[in-house]
């Protein structure tokens, strides 16, 4: 009988442990708040609908745990291809920051599968845990007070799908990917309300042009430091990109600070005709924010020597996000010029 009484009053206070580990260690009396939320800067009209491609979202959830107006406290983390399931629970006395990164197409670019020491499927970077090397898509946030956060949203580097014989492959600090960022901070929690977090492109787009090209070949790779963004190599023939887009190494400085990339750009030409024919040259270049920038490369008539021109231009019409509708579907609405 002393042991039945015993297990049960163990057995009731790891309830209430548990119970209050759902709710950060708080008291079960003080008031909760369910919201959703939704991604700003968009022109909310519909324009298409299209089946193939998948935004994967993810986001940490931090508070204020010692009110002192500095929410860094990880909350809730959660990562979602369905914008209908982001809702979720807040305590009342807090204010919250939210952080959201995203990528469009996520199925066609990023791996998704096992992982390094994982042997279950999820993404990795950006998209990893502070404890582990991926995460699963669970279209819910996982809240707690001693939990893990998605670590990689502030980055650029990811975990590429590929044909290889693992089926993936790391990128180097500036993948070719379309990646958006966006915090909304000082947030008090209301009845039914609903959460907008701004975002913004945090990419910038190239193309190259090489004309000239006779007799050899022609190597051209574009650096910013000692990181290589890109390479086009062994070009023999006149050569024009259709143009990509690269993700900046450091998202969140890209999104805060909107700041620009200063890269160099060279290029060598290796002649049939003997060494004393080669060339070679470098040019600094500026990419920006949500900027074409065309490098166009021309070599003499003569092969006496070369030039490099830039152009700028915006990234063009297709200023779209997919956002997840309903029943799976995917609605592509439009991005308000000169607000994302």
């Amino acid at each position: 009988m002393r042991k039945f009484l015993f297990l049960s009053m163990l057995s009731m206070f790891l309830f209430s442990c548990d119970k209050q580990e759902a709710y950060l260690g708080e008291e079960e009396q003080q008031e909760t708040y369910e919201i959703s939320f939704g991604m700003g800067n968009f022109d909310a009209s519909v324009i298409t609908r299209a089946a193939n491609t998948k935004t994967v979202y993810g986001i940490n959830v931090y508070y204020d745990k010692q009110k002192d107006g500095v929410q860094d406290d990880i909350y809730a983390y959660g990562l979602f291809d369905d914008m209908n399931y982001m809702t979720i629970t807040l305590i009342g006395g807090y204010k919250y920051r939210f952080v959201c990164s995203l990528v469009r197409d996520a199925d066609d670019h990023l791996y998704y599968g096992p992982y390094s020491s994982n042997n279950f499927s999820g993404y990795a970077q950006p998209f990893q845990l502070s404890n582990s090397s991926s995460t699963a898509v669970q279209n819910r946030f996982i809240i707690g007070s001693s939990i893990p956060y998605l670590s990689g949203l502030s980055e650029g580097r990811a975990v590429i799908q590929d044909t290889g014989s693992s089926g993936y492959t790391t990128s180097g600090y500036y993948p070719s990917l379309e990646r958006y960022h966006g915090e909304f901070a000082d947030y008090v929690p209301r009845s039914n309300d609903r959460v907008i977090i701004p975002l913004k492109r945090t990419f910038f787009g190239n193309k190259l042009i090489v004309n000239g090209i006779v007799d050899g070949k022609v190597s051209v790779s574009c650096k910013v430091g000692y990181d290589e963004v890109w390479s086009e190599n062994g070009m023999t023939e006149d050569y024009q990109s259709a143009g990509s887009i690269y993700s900046y190494k450091n998202v969140y400085q890209c999104w805060k600070e909107e700041n620009n990339l200063a890269a160099t750009v060279s290029y060598s030409y290796e002649s049939n005709r003997g060494e004393w024919w080669n060339l070679s040259g470098s040019k600094n270049v500026t990419f920006k924010r949500n900027v074409m920038t065309t490098i166009t490369i021309n070599l003499s008539p003569d092969l006496s020597g070369g030039s490099v021109r830039i152009v700028e231009e915006p990234l063009g019409d297709d200023n779209v996000i997919t956002l997840n509708g309903e029943n799976g579907s995917l609605e592509v609405v439009t991005v308000v010029p000169g607000e994302e």
